[in-house]
């Protein structure tokens, strides 16, 4: 479908399979209801105190878990494209990338959040740890409602950098009906409901696209490993 957002298809999915599992991570399991939910409150509380509109960009500095994903649903509903930082590059890359993408706020870990205060260098940034008990607090016992934006399938999804071997890294914009034309009704895979998809790719890598929306697009479930684990 050319006419819907990404965050809209995951919604429908939503309605068909509430109870099913959407994520796996270590002992965390959550079902295509509660990761809806938790996103959806975390969408609303970036809408209501950072004034997002389609098409800025919010990076996400976070480990894999699911934390990620709702991190990744939530900036999608918000009406935001997301753009992948992995908190291992250069110190310089990252304030490139966060003054490049002139960022309202970026979503993190707790343990970056010195690190990125200190590569923000303005006070116009707002750095948000995912496990302060605010934001808790508000993804337990906030609005669980979908948000309603005014964003379309031309917007951006999500920006991915460049290696940046051959000068700074630019950033590669993708729309909502990007990912829908990759994932949805395609002619070289069939993924169900019954399915569990292994997530290999890091998220600051396009092939991430097929393993987040692959699952989520098809009611399957996204089982997410430690990257130390990926690595035997």
């Amino acid at each position: 479908p050319k006419d819907k957002t990404a965050h809209e298809l995951f919604e429908e999915q939503v309605q068909k399979t509430p109870n099913h599992i959407a994520v796996v991570y270590q002992g965390t399991q959550l079902t295509y209801k509660e990761l809806n939910e938790k996103a959806n409150a975390l969408a609303h509380y970036l809408l209501r105190h950072y004034g997002i509109q389609p098409d800025d960009l919010i990076p996400l500095c976070i480990d894999r878990s699911e934390n990620m994903l709702i991190a990744v649903f939530a900036v999608l509903k918000a009406g935001a494209a997301y753009v992948p930082m992995d908190p291992s590059y250069p110190a310089d890359r990252i304030k490139h990338m966060l003054e490049d993408t002139n960022a309202k706020v970026v979503l993190c870990n707790s343990h970056y959040e010195s690190f990125l205060l200190d590569a923000t260098g303005n006070k116009k940034t707002h750095v948000l740890a995912l496990e302060s008990v605010e934001i808790q607090g508000e993804i337990q016992k906030g609005n669980k409602i979908n948000p309603v934006t005014e964003v379309t399938a031309t917007n951006l999804a999500y920006v991915i950098y460049t290696s940046g071997t051959t000068g700074l890294p630019k950033g590669v914009m993708i729309e909502h009906k990007s990912i829908n034309r990759l994932i949805k009704n395609t002619n070289y895979v069939c993924i169900q409901e019954t399915d569990r998809i292994l997530s290999l790719s890091s998220f600051v890598f396009d092939a991430s696209t097929f393993d987040i929306f692959g699952a989520f697009y098809n009611g399957a479930s996204l089982i997410i490993q430690p990257a130390a684990e990926l690595l035997d």
